[in-house]
């Protein structure tokens, strides 16, 4: 992104901005709030790079830095606006506005439901969601909810799932010394390959909160028919598994973040990825230190030469000639320092410097054997 769209970004994003939080001002003055509630989020990030190095996003789509080159690509901004249509109905919409690897501006529409009380703490949803598969995916989006720069998890999602169309029960049980609550989700997935459409998919999760700490757990079920890139059926009913656990845990000014989160697929790499932080809260200043693992386990399989050349009349060319497919492990190691500082309740400035190693043992022909560090300063808030 050159110094012109580095800046054209900066004014849209800073203008989004003023509207968003005039809007708010202006909807709370007029008391829209019995009714019509509007949340706003961004994130204002500005990273260097010393190499060139793909970073985790706050955004759905992989954001990729040139070596020198400092960048707001990474910056978000969004709004959630929830519409009580009665008692017990009500609709919500959350979307966001950020920059593109290719020097543009888009947005998306990420939540989009109808919620019904029936009371006795049950809620049913039905319409869009983010999959509620560890905070990485659900939070994404909204950074001030973290205590480090960059999201948990790679911007393609939990196995290569971001969002899904279908139904949840939600269930919320309040006991002496801490809450419960249950979340059990059905429907349609979104997959990031277009060789990949899945079937369906079905979680279930559980958290457990207190004062002190909370503690979360999931399972996810997946279906999905998979397919070479010339169309032809490899599996139409390719099944994926997936776990995940995660905790958080205050104890006096020390705060400990911990993720475990494992997946098991037909065909589709194995994925398993685990992170740890630890924090020390001076006041409105927390100094952490975060450090990650993302692991994917490639098996080979055969191709056959006629896939690569469905309908052709010519001789396809023999089996030696076609390009292996991976075999092996690819690992991202991250290790991470930096301070949050809480400068209101509202906004939060952090800078962070992450180290980032990748080792590709596929062996493919184009392997990723990256060393890269990054420097990030950023703003963020809710509004």
């Amino acid at each position: 992104m050159g110094n012109s769209n580095i800046n054209s970004f900066f004014k849209i994003f800073c203008f989004v901005l003023v509207v968003f939080i005039e809007l708010f001002k202006t909807a709370s003055a007029v008391e829209f709030t019995d009714d019509i509630y509007f949340n706003g989020f961004f994130t204002l990030d500005l990273s260097v790079t010393d190499t060139n190095l793909g970073l985790l996003s706050n955004s759905d789509k992989l954001k990729t830095y040139e070596k020198h080159k400092p960048s707001f690509r990474n910056s978000i901004i969004g709004g959630q606006l929830t519409y009580q249509l009665s008692d017990n109905l009500t609709t919500v919409a959350q979307a966001k506005l950020h920059a593109t690897s290719d020097d543009g501006v888009t947005g998306k529409v990420d939540w989009s439901y109808l919620s019904y009380d029936f009371g006795n703490d049950i809620k049913v949803r039905a319409g869009k969601f983010q999959i509620p598969f560890m905070q990485g995916i659900e939070l994404r989006n909204i950074g001030f909810s973290r205590l480090w720069a960059r999201p948990l998890i790679p911007s393609s999602g939990a196995g290569g799932y971001q969002s899904f169309v279908g139904a949840e029960v939600l269930k919320h049980i309040s006991l002496t010394n801490g809450n419960w609550d249950f979340q059990i989700s059905a429907g349609k997935a979104e997959h990031g390959l277009k060789t990949i459409d899945n079937k369906n998919i079905q979680l279930i999760s559980a958290r457990y909160q207190q004062d002190s700490f909370w503690i979360r757990g999931a399972i996810l079920h997946a279906e999905s028919s998979i397919y070479t890139e010339s169309g032809k059926s490899l599996d139409d009913s390719a099944k994926v598994l997936m776990a995940s656990f995660e905790a958080e845990y205050s104890i006096s000014s020390l705060i400990f973040n911990a993720g475990y989160s494992i997946n098991k697929a037909d065909i589709a790499p194995d994925d398993t990825t685990y992170y740890f932080s630890t924090g020390y809260q001076f006041n409105n200043i927390t100094p952490f230190v975060y450090l990650s693992r993302k692991n994917q386990h490639f098996v080979s399989f055969a191709r056959q030469p006629s896939e690569m050349n469905p309908g052709s009349s010519l001789q396809p060319p023999p089996p030696q000639s076609l390009p292996p497919t991976p075999d092996g492990d690819f690992d991202v190691y991250s290790l991470a320092t930096g301070f949050r500082f809480n400068f209101s309740e509202q906004y939060s400035l952090k800078m962070q410097a992450e180290h980032i190693k990748k080792r590709d043992n596929t062996g493919t022909k184009n392997r990723d054997n990256t060393d890269g560090t990054a420097f990030s300063l950023v703003i963020e808030g809710v509004f």
